[in-house]
């Protein structure tokens, strides 16, 4: 076995895990719940690991059999996650699909009786309404295979308008090249889940070919199938059909060449104008057959359009509704009446600022002009008082010469000053206010005059 459950190896654990359920849960809720709980998620992780999302009870079985023993509750667990709708039986998600669909294979058929017999015969015992082969499916897993399938369609959509609707045997192929191993059985399955929720509709045309249209991205579910959804398939096909005949057509044609050549060379012009005679009637009906290829190609392709187009139209309506709806209440009078306002309000406020700026000038030249002639006055007074203080000082340093200068006291200390050495500072306060004048300032005061 690929996949072991947790304590798989533990004797004992397996052992209790392997035993039956009680009758009744409340008489130990603790190992009830926990012999439940160990089972519903081997079940679950069993499936996921091999990328299964359908079982059935002889296959749990065979799995989870050890040392020649299997487990003796899994009938119950089978009902309880039918009952927590971790699980589903066929019946259930058959029970949703559309009436024209009606292709489930007898062997589905023949279950969901046996499961309905079964539950009219053995009434309330829900464990022995369980049949050994009868399918289920496990929810979680199969909304996975959903999600991927929807996105391998969607991947695959190149026109909205003629891409969402898909023959089954088109759906099979895709699967397949995206690696979706399904089977007929469960891709059934999976489209019957997204029916239920209304991401796909399943229908069977007249010819008996089933058909699946999904629901477009745009939409919140799918909408059924028309005529002219059938239309647009039927075109799809014979556009197929047409260009595997063109290929098939220029692959003769150029046999036919190739045979001919040989022929010519062998000396066999008999057998080479027979050939060529073939090939004329191959060119021929590629001719025809490329001539109705492109034409409805170029339907197709119309009509492919068509859906951008009417997405653009409903898109300028929409737009030209929202603008209405704005410009509700105005009109072009409106407009220019509203601008010769503000027109004229913007004059009037530049009339208003011209008007500020030469009253507040005139002020200032009434109320300013004795003040700046006094405010001169003292500004001349002011310079005439700093040059007399600067000529005396002028007049002493050109009596001393180029080469002297008067020596600047607060730059040298008094011993460089005078030459000599000057007495320490004293440590005791004077005695009299003569004592105040030093030494130094005695000198100053010589050289001063």
């Amino acid at each position: 076995m690929s996949f072991v459950p947790t304590d798989w190896e533990d004797d004992d654990r397996m052992n209790f895990m392997f035993s039956a359920f009680p009758e009744n849960r409340n008489v130990n809720p603790k190992h009830w719940d926990s012999k439940l709980n160990f089972w519903t998620t081997a079940v679950c992780e069993m499936c996921q690991s091999r990328g299964e999302f359908c079982t059935d009870l002889n296959t749990l079985r065979q799995r989870f059999t050890r040392n020649g023993h299997v487990p003796l509750g899994l009938k119950i667990v089978l009902r309880e996650m039918l009952r927590t709708q971790k699980l589903q039986t066929v019946e259930d998600i058959q029970s949703h699909v559309n009436d024209d669909w009606l292709s489930w294979s007898y062997g589905y058929m023949r279950k969901s009786f046996s499961w309905t017999v079964g539950t009219m015969l053995w009434g309330g015992n829900e464990s022995d309404r369980i049949l050994d082969n009868q399918n289920f499916v496990l929810t979680q897993e199969l909304q996975k295979k959903a999600d991927l399938l929807l996105k391998m369609h969607y991947k695959a959509v190149e026109h909205e308008a003629t891409d969402h609707v898909v023959p089954w045997n088109v759906l099979k192929m895709r699967c397949s090249s995206a690696g979706l191993l399904f089977s007929d059985m469960h891709l059934e399955i999976v489209l019957c889940h997204l029916q239920r929720q209304r991401m796909v509709f399943v229908h069977s045309t007249k010819e008996g070919e089933k058909v699946i249209k999904f629901c477009k991205k745009n939409q919140s579910k799918v909408v059924v199938i028309t005529d002219t959804d059938l239309d647009i398939m039927r075109l799809k096909k014979m556009v197929a059909v047409l260009t595997l005949q063109v290929k098939k057509l220029s692959k003769n044609i150029e046999s036919c060449r190739e045979k001919a050549k040989e022929c010519v060379n062998q000396g066999l012009r008999k057998s080479a104008l027979a050939i060529l005679k073939k090939k004329e009637s191959y060119q021929k009906s590629l001719d025809r057959t490329t001539g109705s290829l492109l034409t409805l190609e170029e339907l197709l392709h119309r009509i492919q359009e068509s859906e951008t187009d009417k997405m653009i139209v409903e898109t300028l309506k929409s737009g030209s509704s929202a603008l209405r709806a704005i410009q509700e209440g105005m009109n072009a009078s409106d407009v220019d009446k509203v601008l010769m306002d503000v027109e004229g309000t913007l004059e009037d406020a530049e009339d208003i600022q011209q008007s500020l700026t030469q009253g507040n000038k005139a002020i200032s030249d009434q109320t300013g002009g004795d003040d700046m002639e006094e405010l001169e006055r003292e500004l001349e007074a002011l310079s005439l008082s700093v040059k007399a203080q600067e000529e005396p000082e002028e007049k002493f340093k050109n009596s001393l010469g180029a080469e002297t200068r008067l020596p600047q006291y607060h730059a040298m200390d008094d011993n460089a000053l005078f030459g000599t050495q000057l007495p320490s500072v004293p440590l005791h306060s004077p005695t009299s206010s003569s004592s105040n004048i030093t030494t130094v300032q005695k000198k100053a005061a010589l050289l001063a005059e």
